[in-house]
């Protein structure tokens, strides 16, 4: 007997809407069992899926069930109708239409049918307008409770708690737990003020369990967790926006362009501000993952040119870090600590007096600066440009399924939908152009003086992201001798910062 595989899917997100929300996956696959029996087909395998199929998400098991049909491993795929399939229009559609053969037995229709073609693009697209029309009802209804300041997160972050009749935050009075007198609200005050007093993340996190306080999801606590918890503008009282590629969330802004409060938080704007820039003047774009506080110059952005693997710095000198654990370097390189940071800081100090303000080098300074002292802002930017760069993905993907025939007889309708396609696209653009480049003060570039002046002035954990604003990495060769004399051109290669 010939082979199938099924393909079963229930959305969580559209089951209250969902007409025909009383089909589990499980009566699905009933079905299929029973459609594969009369027609003479055997199972090989079923995919079964639980999540939306519109959007740009992952669908792990859709994808495998295609990826097997289109290599030939089945001849055919059943699914039970054809919104159970996907929900994005054409797009989903074009891979298997004539090419391999799926059934939606509940619509009577296949994909290696001629006559069922034009039938299957105007199903396909019924199936995404039913969605996009219940998103935008869905998007109405949460922007009206956003801008009204309502918390629409679900459960409240650690520290704050959401009030069941008005929707707001306040401070969070339940006990943090442990041997802590304190409350959750109280301790998520405190760990700001840590940050901002230079306590590292990874400290917080230790004391916290040395008190036995239970973490957000009832555990340990850990500085990852720390950080992201206390980036979220809910603890300043701002209602949240959503978050970035990165997961950092952003605060949400109304039509005017301002903030919207969402209650009580637990600090200012400028108390969360504050604590956020002491973490960025301990973690700076090169990668130093923030936490603890390192107590050298040059930690971190040494690499040993023998094993390309990190120096560490080992009483006066700065040394190969596997060469000091044991491990094997062909050619591990050690270098005096003041020589190596006084010709690091000579060099760093020569470049940037000799930018130019149009230089690439000078735009990376002024983009990593401007990460470091405006965190927020420049998340809000990135989040801004990722929205654009969606927009134009689906406009592309349009033109794509148009090209390749999906639209045939059906003009009218991809005229629709790429006019729907480009308005997001222009609103997308426009919200980008609301948030603006952040701009930072780096009025130090090219000026000799006033890179020496900002240098003296700054402690040692400034310092250090002053370097790494222009420098990425720099890499260390062994000496020929022991006792040579150091030569730097010989002996170190600097890798200067490069835009994206």
């Amino acid at each position: 007997m010939a082979e199938i595989d099924l393909y079963a899917r229930k959305s969580k997100i559209l089951a209250q809407g969902d007409r025909l929300r009383e089909v589990s996956t499980d009566e699905q696959l009933r079905q299929g069992r029973k459609w594969a029996a009369d027609h003479g087909f055997t199972v090989r395998r079923e995919h079964v899926e639980l999540g939306s199929a519109y959007g740009d998400r992952e669908r792990p098991q859709f994808q495998a069930a295609v990826r097997g049909l289109l290599a030939g491993e089945v001849p055919a795929l059943w699914c039970f109708m054809y919104d159970r399939f996907s929900r994005k229009g054409v797009e989903d559609l074009i891979q298997v239409l004539g090419k391999a053969r799926v059934v939606f037995a509940w619509d009577d229709l296949d994909t290696m049918r001629e006559r069922d073609r034009g039938q299957l693009i105007n199903e396909a697209e019924r199936a995404r307008d039913y969605s996009r029309r219940l998103s935008a009802r869905v998007s109405g209804i949460k922007g009206a409770q956003r801008d009204a300041g309502e918390w629409l997160g679900g459960s409240a972050p650690w520290g704050l708690a959401v009030d069941r009749r008005t929707r707001k935050l306040a401070p969070d009075v339940t006990p943090a737990g442990g041997t802590c007198f304190r409350t959750r609200g109280e301790m998520a005050r405190l760990m700001l003020a840590w940050l901002t007093a230079g306590v590292s993340a990874r400290q917080i996190a230790r004391d916290l369990n040395g008190m036995r306080v239970p973490g957000p999801r009832g555990q340990y606590w850990y500085p990852a967790t720390i950080l992201q918890m206390l980036r979220s503008p809910a603890y300043a009282g701002l209602q949240v926006a959503g978050g970035d590629r990165k997961g950092v969330t952003v605060p949400f802004r109304n039509a005017q362009g301002h903030t919207v409060s969402v209650g009580e938080g637990v600090a200012t704007v400028a108390e969360q501000a504050a604590a956020l820039a002491a973490v960025a003047r301990a973690s700076v774009s090169s990668g130093r993952r923030p936490g603890g506080r390192a107590r050298h110059l040059l930690t971190d952005l040494l690499t040993c040119a023998g094993c390309t693997g990190p120096m560490a710095c080992v009483g006066s000198a700065y040394a190969c870090l596997a060469k000091k654990q044991g491990k094997h370097c062909p050619a591990p390189a050690r270098v005096g600590k003041d020589v190596i940071e006084d010709a690091i800081t000579e060099a760093w100090r020569y470049v940037l007096s000799a930018c130019e303000p149009d230089d690439d080098l000078a735009a990376v300074v002024a983009e990593r600066w401007a990460a470091l002292t405006q965190p927020e802002e420049t998340a809000e930017h990135q989040a801004a440009k990722a929205a654009v760069a969606a927009a134009e993905t689906v406009r592309a993907r349009l033109q794509k399924a148009f090209t390749a025939g999906a639209y045939e007889n059906a003009e009218d309708l991809f005229a629709d939908e790429m006019k729907a396609a480009t308005a997001a696209l222009r609103d997308a653009q426009e919200a980008l152009s609301a948030t603006g480049q952040p701009r930072a003060d780096v009025s130090f570039i090219d000026d000799e003086e006033l890179i020496a002046e900002t240098w003296n002035a700054s402690a040692l954990s400034t310092r250090r992201d002053l370097l790494r604003l222009a420098i990425d990495r720099v890499t260390v060769r062994q000496a020929e001798y022991r006792g040579q004399r150091f030569d730097f051109g010989a002996r170190v290669a600097i890798t200067w910062a490069a835009p994206a």
